[in-house]
């Protein structure tokens, strides 16, 4: 796949499984960041981790002075491109931040509403 991407100077690998590649990647002369997977399973059960992502994104982000682009396959790939506008970079930071603070609140409606709803069952059962 490195093959594909001949301007590929960095990126980001997310998860565990994704770190397994680290060597190949770094073979290659392409720049490795890490960070965990921003999955619910992770911010359930190892929050610290799930904490860091943010920074560790911007920290990959900073160390390139380029643009990222976030891939479905959960890579974040940093293009080589330079960051024209700081201020649009700040908005869209901070609709991330956003975006990431009402995941949380959502989740964790959810979480109480199936919480609620296991107790009617077990309540009712009775």
């Amino acid at each position: 796949m490195l093959q594909k991407l001949p301007r590929l100077r960095s990126i980001v690998l997310v998860g565990n499984n994704a770190k397994k590649v680290r060597g190949t990647v770094e073979a290659a002369g392409v720049q490795v960041f890490e960070s965990a997977h921003p999955s619910a399973q992770v911010r359930g059960t190892k929050r610290t981790l799930w904490d860091r992502i943010p920074d560790q994104w911007r920290q990959a982000y900073q160390a390139c002075n380029t643009k990222f682009t976030y891939t479905a396959d959960s890579n974040l790939f940093v293009e080589t491109k330079l960051s024209v506008n700081a201020t649009r970079e700040q908005f869209l930071l901070e609709r991330v931040r956003m975006a990431q603070a009402q995941y949380e609140a959502a989740l964790a409606e959810y979480e109480s509403a199936c919480a609620e709803l296991k107790q009617f069952h077990a309540e009712g059962d009775g």
